[in-house]
């Protein structure tokens, strides 16, 4: 019982990112040496609770500790060379090792069943989803007092966060709960279960992404839906996505986007990437809050590999970089204007491994998002589709915080790290059995009838 609630505990925290001890409060936050978060007493009970059932201090997968290893090395010389080698170094180090430890000890406790793991997250992201359609709800009745920060967009209805601290952190750890339901709806005929469990879920979920209005999200459902679409068609997919592009292209302008948050973070976000973060104070001026973070941080980053290609600043360092950039690149009037916004994950995974782990942080990054990802794999075996379902969602949610947050450690990214690499592993075992399998059938001679 003890473990069970334990592991129910644990995948709560996917969702706790903003409870840590002193709140939103700046003051207590700095007294601190690190953002304490209320859900490390569950990562340290369920750490004592593995070190007390398996005799072992080490609750880590080799694949983990030999990526931990090259990247701190290879940190610790990038900031050597950088002359920031300090306390932030370690706590993002221990932030990951500790995060690690938990997550793999309950799949281990668990007894790497993480099928059963990832549904009952589901069951946790369907509650938290229908606490941010109840929230949508609440604001369209006029009710914001009940809420702090409260945001509406230009069609009307608000953002919303659920329990979690931001909209877009609440879409990125609903994300592998949606894609599930959404091959439950519309996937593949073995794995497909129309009822009403399956459409409720699926309805409050999408209806919560879609309140999030976070652009990253977006991204996430564009995934969704073309993963789950070439789960049914295959390789017919192929065909299609030509001619849908030519229909897209030959109709840009129908597909326009009206909602003009969404349309002025694109915009801004593509010039800025375009121009390689070459603009004249002037555009980037011109820019949204959001977008500017998001360039200011690319523009960091580029000056941190030119300093050190191969290592970069090292781990925990970009905002130390960015702090000391930021007025000489930017100048005191913007970051009067927008402030140092992001500079501890730099607003991106992708951006932040660039800036502290220069050109060897890219690849490692690169291997371990592109390496585990089965595509199709498995997806017609009724003993396998479950493993690549949820392959797949973890390919979606790693893309998404790729793209726009690069915390190494909030909402669940180890676990489903773990999970990723797991069914990965899984898929190429049962497959790699089958072959062997069909190879000693047929190579078994069939006696004559003569």
């Amino acid at each position: 019982m003890y473990r069970k609630l334990l592991i129910w505990l644990i995948l709560s925290s996917i969702f706790l990112d903003d409870y840590l001890v002193g709140g939103n409060s700046s003051e207590v936050r700095a007294s601190m040496p690190f953002d304490l978060y209320y859900y490390y007493i569950f990562f340290l009970l369920v750490i004592l609770y593995y070190i007390k059932t398996f005799r072992s201090f080490l609750p880590y997968p080799k694949y983990f500790l030999m990526a931990c290893t090259l990247f701190f090395s290879a940190s610790i010389l990038g900031a050597f060379s950088s002359n920031l080698i300090g306390f932030s170094m370690l706590k993002q180090m221990l932030g990951i090792l500790f995060s690690g430890a938990a997550y793999y000890a309950t799949i281990e406790l668990a007894e790497f069943n993480i099928k059963k793991l990832f549904v009952q997250y589901t069951k946790l992201a369907i509650i938290v989803a229908a606490i941010g359609v109840i929230q949508e709800m609440l604001y369209l009745g006029d009710f914001h007092n009940l809420f702090g920060n409260v945001k509406r967009m230009s069609i009307g209805f608000y953002r919303v966060y659920s329990i979690m601290g931001e909209p877009y952190f609440l879409a990125v750890a609903i994300t592998p709960a949606l894609f599930y339901f959404f091959n439950k709806v519309f996937g593949i005929k073995t794995f497909r279960e129309i009822n009403a469990y399956n459409l409720i879920a699926l309805s409050t979920l999408l209806l919560c992404f879609i309140f999030t209005f976070s652009t990253g999200g977006m991204i996430g459902l564009a995934l969704i839906i073309l993963i789950t679409a070439y789960n049914r068609l295959g390789k017919k997919i192929y065909i299609l996505l030509p001619l849908l592009a030519l229909y897209v292209a030959g109709n840009a302008n129908s597909f326009k986007i009206n909602i003009n948050e969404f349309q002025v973070r694109i915009e801004d976000t593509f010039k800025g990437f375009v121009s390689g973060g070459d603009l004249d104070r002037e555009e980037l001026a011109e820019m949204n809050s959001s977008s500017f973070a998001l360039v200011s941080n690319f523009i960091i980053a580029q000056e941190s590999i030119k300093r050190n290609p191969y290592f970069g600043c090292g781990i925990g360092n970009h905002e130390h970089l960015s702090n000391e950039m930021f007025v000489g690149l930017f100048g005191k009037d913007f970051l009067i204007r927008f402030g140092n916004f992001n500079a501890k994950d730099a607003n991106s995974l992708f951006i932040r491994m660039m800036s502290e782990g220069g050109f060897l942080g890219l690849l490692l990054l690169l291997y371990i998002y592109l390496k585990p990802f089965k595509f199709r794999k498995g997806i017609k075996d009724p003993n396998l589709v479950l493993y690549t379902l949820i392959n797949q969602a973890c390919f979606i949610m790693f893309s998404i915080r790729i793209v726009r947050t690069g915390n190494y450690i909030s909402q669940g990214f180890m676990f489903f790290i773990f999970l990723y690499v797991i069914s990965s592993k899984e898929i190429i075992r049962v497959l790699k059995e089958k072959r062997a399998l069909d190879k000693a059938e047929s190579d078994q001679v069939i006696p004559s009838l003569d």
